[in-house]
Parts: C-alpha cells; sequence; structure tokens
C-alpha cells in the first residue's frame, strides 16, 4: 500500500510528525512511570523498555505493511474480522483474559500482552473500507448499511461490557468511512444518535460509570472522591505554566495523580513541558489528521482511500478522547 501517490514512498511529513509524538511518549512514558516501574517491577526501565520495544515493533509492521499490495489487504479483511472476534472472545474466558485494575481487556503472556479491542479498531477500519468500495453506490439502502454495521455491531458486544468508550469508538470509526463513502446524512444522524444512547444506556447502568460521569462534569462535587483524578490532572497542567518545570520535575506523578503514566500522562506532560509543549503534541496530532485526509483524497482505488480515512480518524478519536478527558 502506497502512502502517497505522488511520491511512491510515505508521506515525509505525516512520517516525521509520527516520528515526534513516538519520541515524545518514549520519554513522557519513563519520566511519569519511573516510581511506578520501580514500585510494581523493581525496575525504572520497565516502561521504557517496554514502550521502546512496541515503538521498534510498530516500525516493522509499518515498514512491512508498505510492502503488502493493497489488494492483499482488502482480500484478507474477512480473515482479519474472524481472527478479531475469535481473539475478543478469548478475553472473556476466565484463565485466558488478563484482569488488570478489575477490568479484563487483555491477552498475552508475561509482559508480553495486547488489547484485542484495538485490533477491532483496525478490523472496522479493513472490513467497512471493503464493504464502501463495492457497495458505496448502494449506501441510501438500510439493508447494505446494516449489512456494513454487521461485525462492528458485534466487536461492540463484545468490547462494550469491559471498555464503553473504545466500543463506541469502533462503531464511530465505521461511520466516519461510510459518510466518506456517500452515506446519506439521515443514516449519518441516525448512527450519531443511536451512539448517544447506547453510551448513555450503559453509563446509567454501571453505578462507577455514572459516578466518574459526574466527577468530569463538576469535580467539586467529591473532590476527594469521584472529582479527585480531574482536579489532580488539572493541577498538574495548572502548574507547568508555559514552559513547563523540566523534564523528570513533576511532583504530582509521586502518588497525588493516579495512572500518571497512563491515561493522565497528557497532565504529567503539561507539569513537565508546559503549555508549549502540550500545545506541540495537539499541533502534531492535527498534522496526523491533515496528511491523513489528504492521503486519502489522493488515492486511486476506493479502498485505499477508505482505508485511510478510516485509519487517520482512528487515530485522531482516540488522542481527542484522551486530550478531553484530562
Amino acid at each position: 500500500m502506497r502512502l502517497s501517490r505522488e511520491l511512491g514512498h510515505p508521506d515525509p511529513v505525516l512520517s516525521t510528525a509520527t516520528l515526534l509524538l513516538m519520541a515524545i511518549g518514549i520519554v513522557s512514558i519513563y519520566s511519569a512511570g519511573y516510581m511506578s516501574a520501580e514500585t510494581i517491577y523493581g525496575s525504572t526501565w520497565r516502561f521504557l523498555a517496554v514502550q521502546s520495544f512496541a515503538a521498534v515493533l510498530g516500525i516493522v509492521f509499518l515498514l512491512i505493511a508498505i510492502k503488502l499490495p493493497i489488494q492483499f489487504l482488502e482480500r484478507a479483511s474477512g480473515i482479519f474480522g474472524i481472527l478479531t472476534v475469535v481473539l475478543l472472545v478469548m478475553v472473556l474466558i476466565p484463565g485466558i483474559g488478563i484482569t488488570v485494575n478489575g477490568a479484563r481487556r487483555w491477552l498475552g503472556v508475561g509482559p508480553l500482552r495486547f488489547q484485542p479491542s484495538e485490533i477491532a479498531k483496525l478490523s472496522v477500519v479493513f472490513l467497512i473500507a471493503k464493504y464502501a468500495a463495492r457497495h458505496g453506490n448502494q449506501l441510501n439502502s438500510p439493508v447494505h448499511v446494516a449489512k456494513a454495521f454487521f461485525l462492528p455491531v458485534l466487536f461492540t458486544a463484545l468490547i462494550v461490557t469491559q471498555d464503553l468508550s473504545t466500543g463506541v469508538s469502533v462503531l464511530l470509526v465505521g461511520l466516519i468511512i461510510l459518510f466518506a463513502a456517500g452515506l446519506p446524512w439521515v443514516y449519518v444522524f441516525g448512527g450519531v444518535a443511536s451512539l448517544t444512547t447506547l453510551a448513555s444506556i450503559f453509563i446509567m447502568i454501571e453505578p462507577y460509570r455514572l459516578a466518574r460521569l459526574k466527577g468530569f462534569y463538576d469535580p467539586w462535587l467529591d473532590p476527594r472522591g469521584t472529582g479527585y483524578h480531574v482536579l489532580q490532572g488539572w493541577t498538574a497542567l495548572g502548574s507547568g505554566g508555559f514552559f513547563g518545570k523540566g523534564v523528570g520535575q513533576s511532583a504530582m506523578k509521586y502518588g497525588f495523580l493516579p495512572e500518571a503514566h497512563t491515561d493522565f500522562i497528557l497532565a504529567v506532560i503539561g507539569e513537565e513541558g508546559g503549555f508549549l509543549l502540550t500545545s506541540v503534541i495537539v499541533l502534531l496530532f492535527c498534522v496526523v489528521a491533515w496528511r491523513g485526509y489528504r492521503i486519502a483524497i489522493n488515492q486511486v482505488q476506493p479502498f485505499a482511500q477508505y482505508v485511510a480515512v478510516g485509519i487517520t480518524g482512528m487515530i485522531t478519536i482516540q488522542a481527542m478522547l484522551n486530550f478531553f478527558v484530562v
């Protein structure tokens, strides 16, 4: 799959933005997590090593994907979808699925773990891109729209019991691809309304989700309970000022900010790198979105175009969710 039709090789601007985000991520993971790594694993280098390994592995898969013909990815999308269903079911099986912090989302052995829900995002991109490429002129039919969303809905049903945001984002990515393929507005609004209703139901039936939502909406209602995480994140961001305290100088990561090296790592980045570094990260994700959609526009083959749209949407949606949470 060629990422740039004009150049015949990976887009240099997109590649540069991606590598910069990877570099910032590796340094930030080490800075925000070395205390937790020492406490949990007895080594301050644990998270740095894992993140660096993941980055190298990602680059290897990137180089392999570049060499694969786009036709191969289109043909293999069905097999990829079936494999995704198998992995998502395996997560739900006691003794196979790995539980962390009360949530069973992982598979793996020892330190090598992964979340099948992340694979589901990519699988949805390939499946719906393939369907849109073949049936794009029939998307005004409810039957064809239902067929396009059959496997994504199945993925979401398997994911949403443990990870609501990922389950909803899977369907949202599919909706974005179909919109790019010409899905009528009435179905777009219907899809958004359905996702909103689905999310609301799952929030209401789980007390901890409802409490967490209230904590985000008004953290001062319970500053030592549901609002604690949000307020500590704000404190970290605000204390960084414009230039930040410097790499490794965060005070909030020493037990004051829960999940400092995972969900709320942006707060630590803001504390150490200030408004300046935080803005650079947001700008880099904007560059990823800009170049990703530009690549999609320049594709000749519909499947390649929709894959580019889906992957770009997948990345930017996840980034925005994390930004908005912090």
